[in-house]
């Protein structure tokens, strides 16, 4: 109980000081603060930036004010330019270094590493069943014929040795076989 009349007390002793320093410093009722009259009759090392910042508030206020709206665009953006004005076959500049204004053509990825490592039989159903084990640098696939390999080799067939494969990319068929 005593903590808390103490408590009390303290606030109440702070309430009587702040009050006592108002009216030291003449504050009236409805005439101004107590911030406003410190700031007024002390000057500090701060007031200097704070005037620089204010004034600098204004002029960018002033110059919001004053600043002319931004273009309005008239470009459809969900339409692109279908007619071709630019002409690839431009006169080259005389003299220097002469730059080309075609664009150049995406190159093809190139084309993986394939390698037979294996064919394995399977003929417990009756019918011979093939399956060829092919090695790329993304991993191992396991191929019946009409499947395909990283998404870009069809399995044409599979013989005992070797495997024939069509590029679907580049639309042409090759062979690989086992070392």
């Amino acid at each position: 109980m005593t903590s808390t009349r103490a408590f009390v007390l303290a606030l109440l002793a702070i309430g009587a000081a702040a009050a006592a320093i108002a009216l030291a410093i003449g504050v009236r009722p409805g005439r101004s603060t107590v911030g406003e009259l410190t700031r007024r009759s002390v000057p500090t090392a701060i007031d200097p930036v704070v005037q620089a910042l204010s004034d600098g508030h204004a002029r960018m206020s002033a110059s919001q004010q004053a600043a002319r709206p931004l273009p309005v665009s008239r470009r459809d953006p969900f339409r692109f330019k279908t007619d071709r004005s630019t002409s690839f076959d431009q006169p080259e500049p005389r003299g220097g270094a002469v730059l080309s204004t075609r664009t150049p053509r995406p190159s093809l990825p190139a084309e993986p590493t394939l390698t037979l490592a294996g064919v394995a039989e399977d003929a417990s159903s009756g019918a011979l069943v093939r399956v060829a084990i092919i090695s790329t640098a993304t991993g191992l696939y396991l191929a019946k014929e009409g499947e395909r390999v990283e998404q870009r080799f069809e399995i044409l067939s599979i013989a005992a040795t070797e495997v024939r494969l069509r590029d679907i990319v580049e639309r042409t068929d090759f062979t690989l076989r086992l070392r």
